[in-house]
C-alpha cells in the first residue's frame, strides 16, 4: 500500500493485491522467469538490472519473487504455454504492453 507521503507503491502482491504496470513495447522488463508448476504462465524467479539501473518493474516496489504474470493486455496467461508468453512478452510490435501480476497463492487459489 502507498506509504503517508506518497512514498512506496501504490499496490502490491504481498497484501493480495493485482498489480499493473505499463511498458513501451520496446522496454525491457528486467524480470527472470519460468513456467508455472503446469508448464503456463510466467513466475517471476528475479530480477536484472538493464544497464546497471532498475527496471519499471522494479521500481514500482510492489511486484516480488514468486509473483506471477498472469496477464498481458488482454490477454489471460493461465492457459498460455510458458514459450507463447515469453513470445509475447518479447514482441516488439506490441507497442505497449499492460502487464498484470498477482502473487503465487492467490494465482493458484483462482486456478
Amino acid at each position: 500500500m502507498a506509504a503517508e507521503g506518497g512514498f512506496g507503491p501504490t499496490k502490491d502482491t504481498a497484501v493480495g493485491e493485482i498489480v499493473s504496470i505499463l511498458l513501451s513495447g520496446s522496454e525491457p522488463d528486467g524480470l527472470k522467469l519460468k513456467a508455472d508448476r503446469d508448464g503456463f504462465a510466467a513466475v517471476i524467479v528475479g530480477f536484472e538490472r538493464i544497464k546497471g539501473k532498475f527496471s519499471t518493474i522494479q521500481r514500482h516496489g510492489g511486484i516480488h519473487s514468486n509473483d506471477v504474470l498472469y496477464q498481458i493486455n488482454e490477454s489471460n496467461l493461465e492457459n498460455m504455454p510458458y514459450g507463447d508468453v515469453i513470445t509475447m512478452l518479447r514482441d516488439r510490435n506490441l507497442l505497449r504492453k499492460q502487464l498484470k501480476f498477482i502473487n503465487n497463492s492467490e494465482y493458484y487459489a483462482r486456478k
